[in-house]
């Protein structure tokens, strides 16, 4: 058999073992916390599972063999779970992953060191290392954002995919060990378990990228809505803007008469009615004219569409832009983040009960960020799972959809509610 079971090869492989699971698990991971505060979490975890481990292996051998997988099984999607953002079957997913991977390399490393240079132990340590550089850069380079961006936007069953995870390991770990340990097996049977491990691994791979082409059909779904919808925000504009022209053309035309009748006023020296003429005239003006809220055309299309929605809804609605057009945020984003936070703001406020409603928007760039600040009237049933609102009967509208367009940006925001009032607040890098 290759393991030894020396203090010095017990610490070292308990020391990369555990080490592997926490890095490549973190890879995966949505933090809790900040990176010096994760870092040293994990570096806890590591020492004092690399210290229990050892003594285990010290003590009772044959058990440590059996029992250590399912026990750091265990203990990490305690641990893990507790310093995760992600959902607890996200967690054992995540945890079954690497454990497989772990298992995987373990047996891989175990062969090849029995193979090609008689079971030396330290060669097995040596190829345990070069196989985690291997996996680690793969994970960071080609599985990292993907896996991320399933588990923060992907509607999928994690608790099935866990379970399947789950299964998966038991039965590696199972005919691994029993009857006998599979590296006291024949060198058929090594063969044959080695390519059901290969053929599992594939199958988690496959799996993956089946989800992330799911996903990535699913947001060209979305861009080609939020590009329906930015389209119609235009072109809701631009006939406000061709009535605007109309107004200005047909008070034009009108003007002679308009003057006529300022001077038969002024010749009557009826000054109030003259000035009750002119009051309507600037009323018809203004209600004629073509309002801009913002300098940046496609937010102000944006608002141009929502103040109308929100007016035919009864809600008072007060904008403050003051952002232009020289921001690095396309349009299908503004569209994707404006457009939902302002349509969850009117349901909010129609939803509510209350009987005078309001929104008050507030737009500006600051420290080179895009500051969006939304506040609506709202009623008390709104709880909050990780920071993002849920109503009692189902998930906010747009809200998965406004998260994952800021996070594109690399952006902050949180919501919040009291008072009957729920608060908006988002910053996108400019």
């Amino acid at each position: 058999m290759v393991l030894g079971i020396t203090a010095q090869l017990s610490i070292c492989r308990n020391l990369l073992e555990i080490a592997q699971l926490c890095f490549l698990f973190l890879v995966l991971d949505n933090p809790k916390y900040s990176y010096k505060k994760n870092i040293f979490y994990y570096i806890f975890f590591i020492l004092f599972h690399t210290l229990v481990g050892t003594i285990w292996v010290s003590v009772d051998s044959e058990s440590y063999s059996k029992y250590c997988t399912i026990s750091i099984v265990i203990w990490a999607t305690l641990f893990f779970y507790a310093l995760s953002e992600n959902t607890l079957f996200q967690v054992i997913y995540n945890i079954c992953l690497q454990t497989f991977v772990l298992l995987f390399g373990i047996y891989i490393s175990v062969s090849l060191a029995y193979v090609c240079c008689n079971g030396n132990p330290w060669i097995d340590i040596l190829f345990r290392i070069l196989y985690f550089i291997v996996v680690f850069y793969a994970y960071y380079r080609a599985l990292r954002k993907t896996y991320r961006e399933l588990a923060n936007t992907f509607k999928i069953n994690w608790a099935v995919l866990a379970l399947i995870a789950f299964l998966g390991d038991v039965l590696v770990i199972y005919s691994g060990m029993y009857p006998t340990h599979v590296m006291a097996r024949s060198l058929q049977e090594q063969i044959l378990f080695i390519g059901i491990c290969t053929i599992l691994f594939a199958t988690h791979i496959v799996m993956l990228q089946m989800m992330f082409t799911m996903l990535k059909e699913n947001l060209i779904r979305e861009e080609l809505k939020y590009t329906a919808m930015n389209n119609a925000f235009l072109e809701k504009e631009f006939s406000e803007i061709q009535k605007s022209i109309w107004t200005s053309k047909r008070i034009r035309h009108d003007s002679r008469h308009h003057n006529l009748m300022i001077a038969e006023y002024a010749k009557k020296g009826d000054i109030d009615g003259l000035l009750q003429y002119l009051s309507e005239q600037e009323q018809e003006i203004e209600n004629n004219a073509f309002k801009v809220y913002c300098e940046n055309r496609t937010i102000n299309s944006i608002f141009t569409a929502y103040v109308e929605k929100a007016t035919m809804a009864g809600v008072a609605i007060s904008i403050d832009a003051k952002v232009g057009n020289d921001i690095n945020i396309r349009d299908i984003d503004l569209t994707a983040i404006l457009g939902n936070v302002l349509d969850n703001a009117i349901h909010g406020c129609q939803d509510s009960g209350k009987p005078v409603t309001k929104i008050d928007v507030s737009l500006y760039i600051k420290c080179k960020k895009l500051a969006i600040i939304v506040k609506n009237t709202c009623n008390d049933d709104i709880h909050f799972e990780q920071g993002i609102p849920k109503s009692k009967h189902k998930e906010g509208i747009g809200i998965q959809s406004i998260i994952r367009s800021v996070n594109i940006y690399h952006g902050d925001i949180d919501f919040k509610c009291e008072n009957n009032l729920f608060l908006c607040r988002i910053l996108i890098e400019v």
